[in-house]
This record gives C-alpha cells, structure tokens and sequence, in this order.
C-alpha cells in the first residue's frame, strides 16, 4: 500500500481552486496540441469516444447515466456537451463515502462505456483523459543556474481535452480528506513521453484499462493530485507537476510543511483515481434503476407515415424548453412521432441539427 496519505493532495476541479490551471500535464512534450485528437493504433478506442465535450470531465456510461467526480457538484440544471448535442442534467446521486458520482441526462445517449469490474489494475497502463492547456514554465532546484530540472507549473486551462498514459502502482483506501478507494500513480521519467500528471481541470475524467476481454473499459475517475510546494517552510506556495519532488517542501495534514522522506524513492507527485471497479456493483444497480427525472416524452421515426416507428438513437431533450434536438438526417425523408399522448408543435430544421418542439 502507498505510503503517501500523511501529505495533502489538491482536489483537481476548476471551480474549487484560486489557481486557474492546465489539465493533463505531458512529461515529454508542452506543445498545446500534443493529444488533443482520438488516440491511435492499440490505443484506438481507449476511452476518448465517452469523454464529455467541454466544461468539465465525465464518461458516458449509460443511455442516461454519465460518470464524473462527486467533488464538482454536477446537479440538475447543469448542461453536458456529448456528440454534438448539449444535454439537460435532470438528476444525479452520488456513491457514499467515495468521490464518485452519476448523473442522468434528458433524452437518448447513443453509446455507452462498459464498467471494468476486475481487480488487475495494479502494474496496468491506464488512459486518462483531461481538459486544459499545455503544460507551464519548468521548475528548477538550482536557480540561478538552472541545470537540475524538477518539472513544469500548472498554467493557464484551455478546454482542450487531451489523453495521456501512466501505470497503476498500488490501491489506496482513504479514510480523510475524500475518502474512497482509489488507484494510486506516479509522475515518473520512466514511463514514456507521454506520461501524465493530473492538475486543475482534470477532475471527473475517465481513466481506462484493456481487459482480458480486449475491451477498452471506464476503471477510475479522476479526483486528485499532490501538487503545492515551496522552497522552504514559510515561501510562496506553486503548483506543479514534478517528476522529482526531492528537497521541495510540501504540505503536511496537520497543517505545516516538511520533507517527504518517500521522495528519496518515489520521487514523482503521486495522484489518486477513483477505482471504478470497488463501486460496479453500485454503478450497475443505478444503470438498472428506472429513469428518475421528470417525465420527457421519447422521440421515434420512421421512413413512411405509417411506420414502423423506432427510437431515434441520439437526441437531447431540453425539458424546460420543451426542446428535443437531434443529427438532422442526411438526404432521408423522416416521419417523427413523440411516445404518449405528447403533441409536436413545430420542427426547425437545419442544416446540421434539427430542433423539435413539444
């Protein structure tokens, strides 16, 4: 088990921090652009495709249902971007005494990410997945001369989701703080250019494991990181992703700074990812769960007037708007009916997504 929860780590969410900070942080490369497209080869289909589009991390995981970190508060009100549509948050809940939390959308999903229920995630390469910019300036030991380099600040959030690479070491309970289970990891030179670090931002973004099946599945959501530090006991405090944390001060549980004695031989920031697999048996039985928004009608079509009407596969509904938005289909003449005795007022059709109204 990680030696590390005697020293604090940052919950990585935007909105809880003073410091307005990056995402992923790459060991190996601080171009902006540095996997923000789909990843490829045997990393194709790793997860990226379940990924929220913006505003904050989360993994589809059902037709309604979406992951995320239970530290950002999604409620009802709240919007989720998914595959070209923005989808009403109607109800969330979150798991008892772990960061975890699902919320349900208004409407039809059309994929979904299968839950990894295994116990092989210790010595697994996970892909992680995070919003935010490139990483900031680098962090030295030695100033003035700068020759011995540590690693690199956070710096300022873009938006940009990104992917990133980095081994399971260890499972951790954790009893303070955000307590859970979690899957333990190290920001090492070992690992590959593009290894990660999480930081402000990354918070609620799904980290994914190859099972034995050959399936891609959702195995941790991203909660927090080691990441303050100074010079001494009593200077400024920066944010940072080290690979070498040896002689930076760091901020203890009660409520000073000291030296990590652990940093002589895990000398990387160490984060923590919830472990999907210690909640599966909650997450299924919420995915088996009725539908607990208010009522919104279901929207079907068909070729002909007649029929047969079957569900349209992806719309997002707006239940305040009385709004149901979908694809507009490409060179195909559609019929659209609403499930129950729901009466469609008027359709708006454009050249990229259609807008129903109820």
């Amino acid at each position: 088990m990680t030696n590390k929860p005697q020293f604090a780590v940052a919950l990585v969410a935007l909105a809880i921090s003073t410091v307005a900070s990056q995402a992923l942080v790459f060991l190996g490369s601080g171009d902006s652009s540095h996997n923000t497209t789909p990843p490829t080869g045997t990393l194709a289909g790793s997860g990226w495709q379940w990924q929220s589009q913006g505003g904050f991390g989360a993994t589809v995981i059902g037709t309604h249902l979406v992951a995320t970190a239970n530290h950002l508060g999604i409620s009802a009100g709240r919007t989720f971007p998914y595959a070209g549509l923005t989808y009403h948050v109607v109800a969330a809940t979150n798991e008892p005494g772990s960061d975890l939390r699902l919320f349900w959308v208004a409407g039809r999903i059309p994929d979904a990410a299968p839950i990894y229920d295994g116990n092989n995630e210790t010595n697994s390469y996970l892909v992680f997945h995070g919003f935010g910019g490139p990483r900031g300036g680098p962090v030295y030991f030695d100033p003035p001369a700068n020759t011995d380099l540590r690693g690199w600040l956070w710096t300022s959030f873009d938006g940009r989701l990104r992917w990133g690479t980095n081994l399971v070491t260890d499972v951790m309970t954790e009893t303070v703080g955000v307590p859970g289970e979690y899957l333990i990891s190290y920001f090492t030179q070992s690992a590959g250019d593009d290894v990660i670090s999480f930081s402000t931002g990354d918070s609620g973004g799904g980290a994914f494991i190859l099972d034995a099946d050959g399936k891609w599945k959702l195995a941790g959501v991203i909660t927090a990181v080691e990441a303050e530090f100074r010079t001494t006991p009593t200077s400024s405090t920066f944010y940072a992703a080290l690979f070498n944390r040896e002689g930076f001060y760091e901020p203890l549980d009660n409520n000073t700074w000291g030296l990590d004695p652990s940093a002589s031989t895990t000398p990387g920031v160490f984060f923590e990812t919830t472990r999907v697999s210690a909640y599966a048996n909650w997450i299924k039985a919420q995915l088996a769960a009725p539908y607990p928004g208010p009522p919104v009608p279901i929207l079907l079509a068909a070729e002909e007037p007649g029929g047969p009407f079957v569900e349209v596969n992806a719309y997002a509904i707006d239940p305040g708007a009385h709004e149901i938005t979908f694809a507009t289909p490409s060179n195909r003449q559609q019929f659209y009916q609403l499930s129950g005795t729901t009466n469609i007022v008027s359709i708006v059709r454009k050249s990229d997504i259609t807008s129903l109204f109820y």
